[in-house]
């Protein structure tokens, strides 16, 4: 960064690097992970937030295979109107390589958590079986974060850490590293965004990482935010 505003920078943009940080609250497999990151190693996945509309967050690719298997679950979100629909062999595998435990110990769980929250979300889940599958299938996508975050050894193949795309290297010189260009009239404070207008706190660790909220962060209507599931 030093030399960034050395050759004249305005202002430098931190987002990924910042979960590397000493002070980012996020296990050293995590931060091992991300560190070892290169412009191909991340990839688009379903959010958590926003699963039910097809929303997409950039993750890291490398080294897990949380998005692979978060679009596998989009996969049968689309084509599956309930966890009852399931073919027996998709519900076994679900069961053993994405969720680690019983489907109906998954629902358990999310339903003991949200009754306690918002129980407006179980009535809703309870008489819509096309929502409870996508509670359900959020909890992996809400837990998956809760690992990385722990470091949990079992789960490493699912952790979840949002990540930008890293920069390509470049031997170019220092003119690679010259200050953005400016089109007149437009200052770099009227481009720079808060990360909350921009929608991307979820992807720093001091806001919280996509799909969990935390300490315990509570939408503007007071509700508990659904994706802050449990970890199992």
């Amino acid at each position: 960064m030093a030399a960034a505003f050395a050759l004249g920078a305005a202002y430098v943009v931190t987002g990924t690097v910042n979960q590397m940080s000493v002070e980012a609250a996020i296990s050293d497999r995590a931060k091992a992970l991300l560190a070892e990151a290169r412009v191909t190693d991340v990839a688009m996945a379903p959010s958590s937030d926003m699963f039910e509309i097809g929303a997409k967050v950039q993750v890291l690719r490398r080294g897990t295979m949380f998005a692979a298997k978060a679009d596998r679950l989009r996969l049968l979100y689309d084509r599956y109107p309930s966890l009852e629909a399931l073919p027996d062999a998709t519900r076994t595998a679900l069961e053993r390589e994405v969720f680690g435990s019983p489907i109906a110990e998954v629902w358990e769980a999310t339903r003991a958590y949200l009754s306690a929250r918002d129980p407006a979300v179980i009535a809703r889940a309870e008489a819509d079986p096309r929502h409870r599958m996508a509670l359900v299938f959020r909890w992996y996508l809400g837990s998956s974060s809760l690992w990385a975050i722990d470091g949990r050894p079992d789960r490493a193949a699912d952790y979840q850490r949002g990540a930008a795309r890293p920069p390509a290297r470049s031997t170019a010189g220092p003119r690679a590293a010259s200050s953005p260009s400016r089109r007149p009239g437009r200052s770099p404070r009227s481009r720079a965004t808060s990360c909350r207008a921009r929608r991307c706190s979820r992807a720093h660790t001091n806001c919280g990482p996509s799909g969990f909220a935390f300490p315990a962060r509570r939408s503007r209507s007071g509700r508990a935010r659904w994706s802050d599931f449990p970890s199992s």
